[in-house]
């Protein structure tokens, strides 16, 4: 958990600033909300993915009947 903390922390800066770098003042705003949009969906699909993966490797609750 530490390593992709580390790796998120030193790299979205320098991406933020490589996006919104050439973009005019005015729209900044903008340029900031489309580069953070698609970093929004990806932690709740790993989560979801986990989920199903941990649901499924899981032993059943209750015993099968023969």
């Amino acid at each position: 958990m530490l390593l992709p903390a580390v790796g998120s922390g030193l790299s979205c800066a320098p991406i933020f600033t490589v996006g919104i770098g050439g973009v005019p003042d005015r729209d900044q705003g903008s340029a900031s909300g489309i580069l953070d949009s698609p970093q929004e969906p990806g932690p709740a699909v790993g989560v979801t993915v986990l989920g199903a993966v941990a649901t499924a490797a899981a032993p059943a609750s209750s015993p099968q009947p023969p």
